[in-house]
This record gives C-alpha cells, sequence and structure tokens, in this order.
C-alpha cells in the first residue's frame, strides 16, 4: 500500500470505478428526464396554441356575423320596416318642417383630487407667510 499520494499507484479501484459509473447513470437519468419533460411542455403548449387559434377563429367569425346583423338592422329599410311594425306613427322629415340640430354639450374637465390639495395646500402655505 502506498504511504502518500506521491507514490500511490495509477489504479482506480473498485470503489472509484463505481463512483464514477453512479455519476454517469446519474447525468445520464437527469439530462433525459429533462429532455422527456422539455418535449411533453413543448407538445402541450403547441396544443393549447392550437385550441386558442381556433377559439380566435370562432370569435373572428361570431364578430364578422355580428357585424353583418348590426348593418342589416341599421339599414333605412329595416328600419322602415320595423317602425311599421310598432305602428310608431313616424314619418319622412317634409320640407314644410324644421329641423333643429342641436350641439352636444361639452363635458366640462375633471379636477383631479391630488390637483385640488396641491391648490389647498398653496392657500394655506399662503396664509402661513
Amino acid at each position: 500500500m502506498a504511504r502518500n499520494r506521491k507514490y500511490s499507484s495509477g489504479a482506480w479501484g473498485l470503489a472509484g470505478l463505481v463512483r464514477w459509473v453512479a455519476f454517469l447513470v446519474l447525468t445520464t437519468v437527469l439530462v433525459g428526464g429533462g429532455y422527456v419533460w422539455q418535449k411533453n411542455q413543448i407538445f402541450e403548449l403547441g396544443q393549447e396554441i392550437k385550441k386558442r387559434e381556433l377559439q380566435l377563429g370562432e370569435l373572428r367569425y361570431q364578430n364578422e356575423k355580428l357585424r353583418q346583423q348590426l348593418a342589416t338592422l341599421q339599414s333605412p329599410a329595416m328600419l322602415e320596416t320595423r317602425v311599421r311594425e310598432l305602428n310608431l306613427g313616424l314619418a319622412p322629415v317634409t320640407a314644410q318642417q324644421e329641423v333643429f340640430t342641436l350641439a352636444e354639450p361639452e363635458v366640462a374637465p375633471l379636477i383631479i383630487e391630488q390637483e385640488r390639495q396641491y391648490a389647498a395646500q398653496r392657500v394655506a402655505a399662503a396664509e402661513l407667510r
């Protein structure tokens, strides 16, 4: 048996070889498991993307269908038909009638709470002087 490292033999021995093989097996298992997990995640995300794209297509189809329905309901012919169905007694404007167009009133800007507090602080500061 060798007295110190300087004189040790170059052989690994059985214990060293077993440790090295165990390390390689463990590393291989971990890398393989990570690879399988990653592939599974990619597959699941692909399935989710496909599902969302199909849902988006369905929503676009419904949106277009509703847009066409809105255009149909807003058409003058459809509006006249509905007026007759509901017996509202409405008629087109004649030349003898005056038409008044009212301007929409402007909305006053909202006062932000911070500005109000700031103005109050300025007044308080001016009073202290």
